[in-house]
């Protein structure tokens, strides 16, 4: 599941084992391959369906093979160490029966907190491409309790559609972003977000049936990325086309309306006729909205990757980058795919460019960012990149993450191959996450008015209880009393007591007996 960081504490609760000697951004080669894992693809034509970290360090990386008649999914779990795990389907892949079509894709996945695997895409029944949902169990297999043997079609009077993006909510609901086919105006796409419940069924308190379509062009519009902010609110963001490719950001109410406080009535154009700018993925920080793309001016051959900050009105935040946007030139075409906020407010952006503008060759990469929006340039060889080698044959980012011990790993494809990567980090970090419960604690909004939303991931099971306190360790308001979690992420808001006697007071979490603490302040 995607957690949209603010202030990440990562716990030390094992032995106080530090990393050192490391320079950041450099491939890690204690992993795979001088740092690389490929996974080649049978078939006549492969793509890498998106990538998930689980609690343990473990990772499923999701890929598919195409031939004359039917597409193959395979789910691939790799070890923290970039090693195959042969315990996991056969021999380390399992290949789940879930018939995609011929033109089917598989875009995105997430983990809930009972560490199943939920994937989003398109089903291709040869008539019409659908949007679907599937759920996986840990074994790789489709789960018959979900949905209809394990998957949802979005099927709106057969027209054709995809899934992108997918968000799963504190509550277990699950959030799958898109578009869908026109069908008032024939050739063109309306904006899709649909909501469920955990079992797959259309949540019918979210827009008419689970369902909301948007319209705000003539022309091509979809969901690439989706972050849920600590009130409910959801942000999205993603592309349309009508004159010119575009950049889209819409915040919705719980329920599925737009938030008419932001933007123009809850929806904003990002772009020119002259300028082409797409936004593939977003994340939130306080209360700012971060979003990563490209940009590429018509006429020339150099576009930009580009990484844009938001007030939470929707304007720009002048504080960031110059005017709040962040433009950077990596070889020839580079599209900024994901990002990622690490824990000391450093933004970690990755996607993928072409060599030179005549090329078909490429590499992933990686960026880093100091939280205004600058370069690092301690992150990398120079200018705060680090790069894989060249690669041949549709060269594509896919996925980025921190692993528990917050090394870097960054996925994509690449010559015929799915590839993974692993970069060093410098943030110290423990290293013993195997052996004993870790903790990924995420607190948001901080400051905050009274309301908290508290995320945290275990790799085993674990007693937990949270408890707000003040200077002298007196109990101020308790919020979680003692109980037993599964390994696995979790999510829980809560509303603060008004009468708190302090502008500052201290998160006390308890996991097994080790104690954690955090400085919550107060704004109201």
């Amino acid at each position: 599941m995607k957690f949209d960081n603010t202030l990440t504490l990562l716990a030390m609760l094992c032995l106080p084992f530090f990393m050192s000697g490391q320079t950041p951004g450099q491939p890690d080669d204690t992993f795979g391959q001088m740092g690389e894992v490929a996974i080649p693809v049978p078939g006549d034509f492969g793509y890498s369906g998106g990538t998930l970290i689980l609690p343990d360090g473990k990772m499923i990386v999701a890929w598919q093979s195409t031939n004359i008649s039917e597409t193959t999914l395979r789910l691939t779990r790799l070890l923290p160490n970039g090693s195959i795990d042969a315990t996991f389907g056969d021999q380390g892949t399992a290949t789940p029966d879930l018939d995609m079509g011929e033109a089917g894709t598989f875009h995105e996945m997430a983990v809930t907190a009972d560490h199943k695997i939920i994937g989003v895409g398109i089903f291709d029944d040869n008539i019409v491409q659908k949007p679907f949902v599937a759920r996986f169990t840990e074994t790789g297999e489709l789960d018959a309790s979900f949905g209809i043997n394990g998957v949802t079609l979005i099927d709106e009077a057969g027209q054709n559609g995809e899934f992108n993006s997918v968000y799963i909510l504190p509550s277990g609901k699950i959030l799958a972003g898109g578009s869908l086919y026109d069908s008032v105006n024939s050739g063109l796409f309306d904006i899709l977000l649909v909501q469920m419940n955990p079992d797959g069924q259309l949540d019918p308190s979210f827009g008419d049936g689970g369902i909301v379509k948007s319209d705000f062009v003539a022309g091509l519009e979809g969901i690439l990325g989706i972050a849920v902010q600590a009130d409910g609110k959801i942000v999205t963001v993603g592309g349309l086309v009508e004159n010119s490719y575009d950049m889209m950001v819409a915040r919705y109410n719980p329920d599925g309306t737009f938030d008419s406080s932001f933007g123009n009535n809850g929806f904003l154009q990002i772009g020119t006729s002259i300028v082409t700018e797409i936004a593939f993925d977003v994340a939130l920080v306080n209360d700012k909205i971060l979003f990563c793309g490209f940009s590429i001016t018509d006429g020339t051959v150099q576009g930009q990757m580009t990484l844009f900050r938001l007030n939470g009105d929707g304007s720009f935040d002048a504080s960031f980058g110059n005017g709040g946007k962040v433009l950077n030139e990596i070889g020839a075409i580079p599209f900024g795919r994901k990002l990622v906020v690490q824990n000391d407010g450093k933004v970690l952006v990755s996607g993928e460019s072409t060599s030179n503008i005549t090329s078909s060759d490429g590499f992933l990469w990686i960026c880093r960012f100091n939280a205004d929006g600058t370069t690092d340039e301690t992150f990398g060889d120079a200018g705060g990149i680090a790069q894989t080698t060249t690669y041949s044959e549709g060269v594509e980012g896919i996925g980025l993450f921190l692993q528990p011990d917050n090394k870097i790993v960054a996925t994509g494809f690449g010559t015929g191959q799915v590839v993974v990567w692993r970069f060093l980090n410098d943030t110290p970090v423990n290293a013993g996450y195997a052996e004993k419960p870790y903790l990924n604690f995420t607190v948001y909004p901080n400051p905050t008015q009274g309301f908290l939303q508290i995320e945290w991931a275990l790799d085993k099971q674990a007693t937990v209880s949270c408890e707000l306190v003040d200077g002298q360790g007196r109990t101020i308001q308790r919020l979680l009393n003692k109980s037993d979690y599964l390994a696995g992420a979790h999510q829980l808001a809560f509303q603060l007591n008004e009468n708190i006697p302090s502008h500052i007071a201290f998160l006390k979490l308890n996991i097994d007996g080790r104690i954690t603490t955090l400085p919550i302040i107060f704004t109201r």
